[in-house]
């Protein structure tokens, strides 16, 4: 039986950029103009976050919406197509 590759979420994502450029919650909270809590509640996946707060987080960590969304590598075929 093979294994399943394990999922990497938003909030791991966020997580993993935040702590790389050794920003705190509050810090990262001030940068890109969002509470705390928000910050909090997304990094320990009990919220979703909005478009508006992907806006907000994206820049402030130097990276895009596109990265942080894409929560695990899609599987190409020879073709290049996603199965």
């Amino acid at each position: 039986m093979a294994r399943k590759a394990p999922v990497i979420t938003i909030g791991d994502r966020l997580k993993n950029l935040r702590t790389k450029q050794e920003l705190t919650q509050l810090e990262l909270a001030i940068k890109c103009g969002l509470r705390p809590e928000v910050i909090s509640k997304l990094e320990n996946n009990r919220g979703n976050a909005s478009l508006a707060s992907l806006h907000k987080l994206a820049p402030a960590l130097g990276t895009t919406i596109d990265e942080l969304v894409n929560i695990s590598p899609v599987a190409q075929t020879k073709k290049g197509k996603a199965k």
